[in-house]
């Protein structure tokens, strides 16, 4: 059953044949931008917005496939599958009372598809197993259950892994809610979550006289891994037109474009910033560009709507290339410089660099690798810096290279060799989950 008042263009249709390609290779991001681009030109369209919906279904955005069926649902009553990925969304919510409801409703709409009946027939029985009892004699390998209210989406109980602050006396989260910003409800994104993993023994709201007698004397017990109070985060990111997906003769090829990617994680990160955090955004291509110095988390955000677009890799670049070691020495400096700075106003921040880039380095003018192994050697050691590198699509000389910048960071620095536009979304993902938990960016 599709939308009866929109109806799709040529161009809106080969674009979905494009999708539905990428999807199948699984490029879920590119199907995303390309169902996207789609919807640019029929705006609304139910079966494109399902689509999408399925795209961030396999990226586990419950969020935004929310919003897509939802959508659906409301350009299109008629339309199935917008009733059943909002079911899907709500069962990765936890919420599975109400997404029954919605898969009720597509056995309505179309009784024949066993596809929807036997959804429903699995979230019922799922939703029909007796409680997990107390946890004497548990299984180890037991999902654990959590008698506590999740404070962004309100499922209770919590399933799995509860993470809980180690500040405030009645905040948690379930796994599923983890990786969307703490801001929510009021929640400072400051305070440490610590993820508990088996139930604790429940206790009244009303304790006893002997057990609140010893509050006072038994310390909090708080994970050392979770000790960063705040950051002084440094982005080195390649802007390059190999970013973008170029390749010779002004041809752009959509499956290597990383900008998009690139551009969400960044603000993936900033959004976690905390109130003392600081942000420093370097910029390369044949060229090292100092983009912000130690702005504030807000500052940050402001600063990064405006010099994103900017920042975006264009093929009328004059200063195409890579200049991947000037970079890394230029980060060098830029620490010095704080560090110096530092001591004055007795900064404690913890620094952390993440570096990415997409090729191997062919421009640098004053610095070689030797010395850039050099530099990476003294920011982990001297600067007590821990620093993650990220390599996306690099061929052999460039993935030697990031092999070696690890080796002279030792313990402090982690690469990251990844291959697809997918993992580079669940790589910042993985960022901002660590920012959420306090903890060195090396722990993704």
């Amino acid at each position: 059953m599709s939308n009866t008042t929109l109806k799709p263009t040529a161009s809106s249709e080969k674009l979905k044949w494009q999708a539905k390609s990428a999807f199948n290779e699984g490029n879920y991001t590119l199907a995303i931008e390309l169902f996207s681009y789609a919807l640019e030109q029929v705006p609304k369209y139910a079966p494109y917005l399902t689509n999408r919906a399925l795209c961030y279904y396999r990226l586990n955005d419950a969020d935004k496939v929310m919003k897509d069926a939802s959508s659906s649902i409301q350009s299109d009553p008629k339309w199935t599958k917008g009733y059943f990925y909002k079911g899907k969304a709500l069962e990765m919510l936890n919420r599975k009372d109400e997404a029954i409801e919605f898969y009720r409703k597509c056995c309505e709409l179309e009784p024949n598809a066993k596809e929807y009946e036997d959804v429903l027939n699995d979230c019922l029985r799922t939703q029909q197993r007796p409680p997990i009892s107390t946890p004497i004699n548990k299984p180890v390998n037991q999902i654990s259950s959590h008698d506590v209210i999740c404070d962004v989406c309100r499922c209770r109980p919590i399933i799995g892994i509860r993470y809980k602050c180690s500040v405030c006396d009645d905040y948690d989260l379930c796994s599923k809610c983890i990786n969307s910003n703490p801001n929510q409800k009021g929640h400072r994104d400051t305070h440490s979550l610590t993820p508990i993993k088996q139930p604790q023994q429940s206790s009244p709201l009303i304790r006893p006289l002997s057990t609140m007698s010893n509050t006072t004397s038994t310390p909090r017990q708080i994970d050392i891994s979770l000790s960063i109070n705040s950051y002084n985060v440094v982005l080195v990111v390649d802007v390059s037109l190999s970013m973008i997906g170029y390749e010779s003769q002004n041809r752009i090829n959509p499956t290597k474009n990383r900008w998009p990617a690139t551009e969400r994680g960044i603000i993936k990160i900033a959004d976690q910033l905390g109130v003392k955090d600081c942000l420093t955004c370097l910029a390369f291509n044949a060229k090292v560009y100092e983009v912000m110095d130690g702005e504030t988390a807000n500052m940050a955000k402001l600063k990064l709507a405006l010099v994103l677009p900017a920042l975006k890799p264009n093929i009328t670049d004059e200063n195409s290339g890579t200049a991947l070691y000037d970079a890394i020495d230029s980060t060098f400096r830029v620490l010095l410089r704080n560090k110096l700075a530092g001591l004055l106003v007795g900064d404690s921040n913890r620094n952390q660099i993440i570096l990415l880039t997409d090729g191997e380095d062919c421009s640098s003018t004053n610095c070689n690798l030797d010395q850039a192994c050099q530099r990476m050697k003294s920011i982990c050691d001297d600067f007590e810096t821990d620093v993650l590198l990220i390599g996306i699509g690099l061929e052999y000389q460039g993935r030697l290279a990031m092999n070696q910048l690890k080796r002279f960071g030792g313990d402090r620095c982690k690469f990251l060799d990844l291959r697809n536009l997918a993992e580079l979304d669940d790589i910042f993902d993985r960022i901002s989950f660590i920012f959420t938990q306090r903890t060195a960016v090396i722990n993704v």
